[in-house]
């Protein structure tokens, strides 16, 4: 069976099986770097919010016989029942800009993999990437998440795209901030207990001293690349200028400038993001460059 056949069979399955209580509709949706998911937006009358279930994953388990297709909607109805809602959302305190404006941060993408969703939202460019920005949501009925800003958002507000920067950076540097981490310590966290000495030990024979920068929440964090007093800060504690690689759009790496070889990091790059990542979470191909002198990022490769 084919994906396409594989969503609009459980669309329909589902239908059956809720009847009048909830509407599934299978829908497309677009994610960073152009990679389209495949869900189901599941509509009820109780509630003005529609969670949408993802079936890529789901799908895969379908085709390699993991699962039956009664498994499958066994599994699509659980997650709906577990993330469904009751009564209705408020959502119109998002068109009052004085109510949103503590909550607005930001996150940063490739704006070469990102031209047909730029079309769509406000952002700010910055080198050959782009600063977007969203609205952070929490309550007690979808817990915590976010929500794009769009024109239509940015227009009601009555403010412009260098309104939404400074306030976006404001919010991240009190409610997120930037914090740069050894290597050894992120990659530490990701082994078992037992093998952290090994991971150290090549660190130490090395002598790498290369660092990951990310916001505390590790989401987006790559946007620490924006942050220029931050990173003086942490250059000149190093006592050198930085270059700056996209780790991805979580984080990025630092390690000091001295005697880097760019082309050969540029190589590495390109070649982590066409092998070890996942398509929605590359952010570039570039190396950065952080100048202690002016304080500024630029691309250098």
């Amino acid at each position: 069976m084919s994906s396409y056949d594989f969503y609009k069979e459980i669309e329909t399955k589902f239908n059956e099986m809720y009847g009048e209580d909830a509407k599934a509709v299978y829908t497309e949706v677009s994610k960073n770097n152009g990679v389209i998911l495949h869900g189901l937006n599941i509509r009820s009358e109780d509630t003005n919010v529609s969670p949408t279930v993802y079936m890529d994953r789901l799908y895969e388990l379908y085709d390699d016989g993991v699962f039956s297709m009664e498994e499958i909607l066994e599994k699509v109805s659980e997650i709906y029942d577990e993330n469904k809602l009751s009564e209705p959302v408020d959502m119109e305190y998002l068109t009052e800009y004085d109510t949103v404006k503590d909550q607005i941060e930001m996150k940063i993408i490739g704006r070469e993999r990102n031209k047909d969703f730029l079309e769509g939202v406000p952002y700010v460019p910055f080198l050959d990437l782009a600063i977007v920005f969203y609205v952070r949501v929490e309550n007690q009925y979808m817990g915590t998440g976010s929500i794009l800003v769009k024109e239509s958002m940015k227009k009601a507000w009555g403010i412009d795209d260098d309104d939404l920067l400074k306030v976006a950076l404001k919010n991240v540097k009190c409610n997120n901030p930037i914090e740069f981490t050894h290597i050894y310590t992120v990659l530490s966290s990701m082994v078992p207990e037992d093998k952290r000495e090994d991971v150290k030990s090549i660190f130490d024979d090395r002598n790498v001293p290369m660092y990951v920068a990310s916001n505390s929440e590790k989401i987006w964090g790559a946007v620490a690349i924006l942050f220029d007093k931050e990173l003086g800060n942490f250059a000149d504690k190093l006592g050198e200028d930085l270059i700056i690689l996209p780790c991805s759009i979580h984080e990025i790496i630092v390690l000091p400038a001295k005697d880097a070889d760019i082309e050969s990091l540029k190589e590495i790059v390109v070649e982590i993001n066409n092998t070890q990542l996942g398509r929605d979470i590359i952010l570039s191909d570039s190396v950065y460059y952080f100048n202690r002198e002016n304080g500024r990022v630029s691309r250098v490769a």
